[in-house]
């Protein structure tokens, strides 16, 4: 995956792997390492909650990014959301720790089966999926 934004636009991305996992998640204490407490309460009631853990991480990790902190900041100090974050949904104003200009817009990315994957920048931007094997000269 790649991304380019404007110049003065922060940008993060993030993609992981899953989300078939095992029903006691990613490793031990991930929820508590990671989650907020609103979070750790929608997981515990998602249908599918490894795929909502996955889902919440790659956000938090694209987030950070973007505001260029990483993982400096405690992921488990800021909720994303509570409900679903799945694609088609569109850009989410996000409080992000490390970004004091506002918020950062947060946008879920189809990256195929298998995958869960995050989009954040400080400005909404027009997102458009480019299959590399079809660009002119390929």
């Amino acid at each position: 995956m790649a991304a380019v934004a404007p110049a003065g636009v922060l940008l993060g991305v993030d993609v992981e792997r899953g989300p078939a996992l095992s029903a006691k998640g990613i490793f031990p204490g991930f929820d508590d390492a990671v989650l907020a407490p609103g979070e750790r309460a929608a997981v515990a009631a998602a249908a599918r909650p490894d795929a909502l853990r996955l889902t919440l991480f790659s956000a938090k990790e694209a987030l950070l990014k973007a505001a260029g902190v990483g993982l400096a900041v405690d992921p488990a100090s800021f909720q994303v959301s509570t409900g679903p974050l799945g694609p088609p949904a569109g850009w989410t104003p996000v409080h992000t720790p490390g970004v004091e200009s506002g918020p950062v817009y947060l946008q879920p990315v189809d990256a195929g089966a298998g995958h869960v994957a995050s989009l954040a920048c400080t400005a909404p931007l027009m997102v458009e999926r480019l299959d590399i094997g079809k660009l002119p000269g390929q």
